[in-house]
């Protein structure tokens, strides 16, 4: 199994009976931004006169090591990542 991201590894560390793959170096990195937030924000800017760009997201990184990390610990799971860095091209596009 091929991890890609961050809801990939916790899937993955919740249901893996092997070793977790995971893409790149594991250096990369992801925001995240709970949905409530993300839909108080929307009716927040709707409601209001504000015109210009405006991010509601999350200018914190974590990394993805980081957060697989964490959900092993949690889980209380013991197992060896493989870290995949070969890029992979699917066929149609060759």
């Amino acid at each position: 199994m091929l991890c890609a991201d961050t809801s990939a590894c916790c899937v993955q560390v919740l249901t893996s009976p092997k070793d977790i793959e995971m893409w790149g170096d594991g250096l990369q990195t992801r925001s995240f931004t709970f949905i409530d937030d993300c839909v108080e924000g929307i009716l927040r800017i709707t409601k209001s006169d504000y015109k210009e760009p405006l991010n509601l997201g999350s200018s914190e990184m974590v990394r993805l090591t980081l957060n697989l990390g964490v959900c092993m610990s949690r889980c209380r799971l013991q197992t060896y990542v493989l870290y995949v860095l070969q890029l992979i091209v699917p066929c149609d596009m060759c």
